[in-house]
């Protein structure tokens, strides 16, 4: 069994937690090699004050997963 935890629970245990922010529309291999350069827990999204679309939503979404990081979307 893996001693690393996950996200919820580092959160709830208060750990440090750190985000990647790339722009959203970075490419699947350009977000890997920005992941492999550090120790991130997430992916950030702002979609709050960023411009997108739906294609590339679901591209970062995906290029996220394919890394093994979730995806926080600030709506």
């Amino acid at each position: 069994m893996s001693t690393t935890l996950n996200l919820k629970q580092k959160i709830k245990q208060g750990e440090i937690v750190v985000a990647l922010r790339p722009p959203i529309t970075i490419s699947a291999d350009d977000l890997k090699r920005a992941a492999d350069k550090g120790s991130y827990d997430l992916v950030y999204i702002d979609g709050q004050h960023t411009a997108f679309n739906d294609d590339q939503l679901v591209a970062i979404c995906g290029a996220a997963e394919s890394i093994g990081l979730p995806v926080q979307f600030r709506i």
